[in-house]
């Protein structure tokens, strides 16, 4: 018997049509490569052993449809959709579309054009919430010069000089995430000297030069920013206490869970997504555009050491050990266990730290750094895009991001359970394969480039 769940396909038995299904199919035994096919749905392709012998077997599958949907509206409301360059109605919309990319395009009167690539992916729906139309600069129209014959021939004036390249704003202001802080390019050492306390092997010392200005977040994505993109997440408990509330920082997500989030922002915000699939696996587009996406590893260290391009950090509220309370959300002795069991006797704590706050904080909740930035040395480790690799090379590199292979991630910060020296550097690095409760993430994005 072959159960496909109510959807009408064909079966084929080692690449021959067999039959339909669902039903009841005669099968020689054996082992036999096994294909289940149903228009506008995805091959389903199993091996199957079959016993013989007249007994009765079963296989059921679920074929998953070769479709997804897109959700959209618009500000202003009623905007024309168009996919793939057909009309598809006006927004708000759901629409039914086959998956891959598709080519989006929004457009209004008076408005500009919106458009980019969207990954529909099969049985999911991308909702892109409400994409805002922006009104078009207006156009200056050129000073019409009066003729004089006193007037000095036009040959004879010299040449106007080139205008300067227009200069990144120091803030950018996102349409979910708040603000992203400017951050120049330069030049710096990663990784901690062999002497400095606390070090571990992986911290290599090496320079690093970053070609090209980014904006990073200035917080941490919140639960109800994320919640936007994905509403059925939850942060869970952690000692009985909730980290799940709107402000506090997003925690239990993966890598991958925040790349999404990035391509969908971007999206949303009508910027091109920075990441594509490429041999199975999310990789920025090359070379970078300006969507959202996670912070290299050095872009991070940069980020959160950097005072001024020629002081720098060891720890995020300075040089000096132990930290003076309140500095960040630690391990501090509000996070250990109220209650004896065994929590309490794994539970560990800074000696004599307080911090208020005994899990995940509010974003924002203690002082921003010279660079602008807060949360950078505790409340959540955070994600970056790199992948893990123990020995960086120590040679100079430039724009470094990370082995082009599959694995566990970068991850940097000290977080709400930290209470240990060695985490509490800046230059301390670690390494995730999944979610954790003390793990979160920032969003970034490369300045865009100028003709």
């Amino acid at each position: 018997m072959v159960d496909t769940g109510g959807v009408a396909g064909e079966l084929l038995l080692d690449g021959k049509s067999l039959g339909t299904v669902p039903g009841v199919i005669s099968i020689p035994a054996g082992t036999h490569q096994v294909t289940l096919r149903a228009p506008r749905h995805v091959d389903h392709v199993a091996s199957l052993k079959v016993e013989g012998a007249g007994r009765r077997q079963s296989l059921q599958v679920k074929l998953l449809p070769s479709f997804g949907w897109l959700a959209l509206d618009t500000s202003p409301a009623g905007a024309v959709v168009r996919v793939d360059d057909q009309e598809q109605g006006h927004a708000p919309l759901r629409l039914e579309l086959d998956a891959g990319l598709r080519r989006l395009t929004i457009t209004a009167p008076g408005r500009r054009s919106w458009v980019s690539q969207v990954a529909i992916q099969s049985g999911q729906t991308l909702d892109l919430g409400v994409v805002d139309l922006a009104v078009p600069a207006p156009v200056m129209a050129a000073a019409r010069v009066a003729e004089s014959a006193a007037a000095e021939p036009a040959a004879s004036a010299p040449p106007a000089a080139p205008a300067p390249p227009p200069q990144p704003a120091a803030r950018l202001q996102g349409s979910l995430v708040g603000a992203l802080v400017l951050m120049p390019a330069g030049t710096f050492i990663a990784g901690s000297d062999r002497r400095e306390q606390g070090r571990r092997s992986n911290e290599v010392q090496r320079k690093v030069t970053l070609t090209r200005a980014f904006y990073l977040a200035e917080k941490e994505v919140t639960n109800a920013q994320f919640r936007v993109f994905r509403a059925q997440h939850a942060s869970g408990l952690a000692m009985e206490k909730s980290l799940d509330l709107d402000q506090q920082a997003v925690s239990g997500v993966s890598w991958t869970d925040a790349v999404e989030f990035c391509n969908w922002l971007s999206l949303r915000e009508g910027l091109p997504v920075a990441y594509e699939r490429r041999e199975g696996r999310w990789q920025l587009v090359q070379p970078r555009n300006h969507g959202y996406r996670l912070p290299t590893e050095a872009e991070w260290e940069y980020a959160a050491r950097r005072i001024d391009g020629q002081r720098w950090r060891r720890l995020a509220w300075g040089d000096e050990l132990p930290p003076p309370a309140g500095a960040d959300n630690l391990g501090g002795q509000e996070s250990l266990p109220q209650r004896p069991g065994p929590e309490q006797r794994l539970a560990a704590a800074l000696p004599e730290y307080r911090d208020e706050h005994a899990v995940v904080a509010p974003v924002g909740s203690y002082a921003r750094a010279a660079s602008g930035l807060y949360d950078m040395g505790g409340n959540v480790s955070e994600w970056t895009h790199d992948v893990y690799t123990s020995l960086p090379e120590v040679a100079p590199v430039t724009d470094p991001e990370g082995p082009a292979t599959d694995g566990p991630h970068v991850v940097r910060g000290a977080n709400w359970r930290t209470a240990s020296i060695a985490e509490l550097r800046l230059a301390w690095r670690d390494r995730a394969a999944g979610a954790s409760q003390t793990l979160g993430f920032r969003v970034a994005r490369s300045v865009e480039s100028t003709p």
